[in-house]
This record gives C-alpha cells, structure tokens and sequence, in this order.
C-alpha cells in the first residue's frame, strides 16, 4: 500500500478529503429538491443527471464545487400529468 498519499485530513479537528480535484460520479449522484405544494405537504423530486467537479484547496474554505444539472432529468416518480384546474363555477 502507498501511504504517500494521503486520503484525508484534519482541519480544526474535522476529517476531510486530501486537497485536490474530484470528479462527481455521474453514474451515482442526483441533486434532490423538495418544494411546498398548496400548503399540503412537500413534493420531492431529484434530477437524475449532473455532472462537475470539486476542487478541494490547502485551505478547505478556499475550496470551490460546479456543477451542472441537466434540468430535462427532472424526476418526481409521479407517472400521471399533474394540472393546475380552476373550480367548477356551475355548481
């Protein structure tokens, strides 16, 4: 095992990665979302697709994340279409 590399590190008694640049695994990351629905409850949903990359500096709070979130991924594991309908007025 090569040990000159380390993994990770303590800053002010936090362990966190080693400096450097890290890529997100697309394949296994989401970015989720929750929004308030008509004062009923939460609808939660995720986009499946992003990608970007970390970049871990000597001083963590110089450190930067990008990414990009492809907004067409949207999925709120709701299959119906969901409409917005004023009140029947006939009644």
């Amino acid at each position: 095992m090569d040990k000159s590399k380390d993994t990770s590190r303590l800053f002010q008694g936090n362990l966190l990665p080693a400096a450097g640049e890290y890529v997100i695994d697309t394949v296994h990351s989401f970015a989720e979302f929750a929004v308030q629905h008509i004062i009923v409850g939460q609808v939660w949903g995720r986009f499946d697709s992003i990608s970007g990359m970390i970049r871990m500096a000597d001083d963590p709070l110089l450190s930067t994340v990008d990414v990009a979130i492809d907004t067409a991924s949207i999925n709120t594991h709701h299959t119906g279409t969901m409409t917005c309908a004023a009140p029947d007025s006939s009644m």
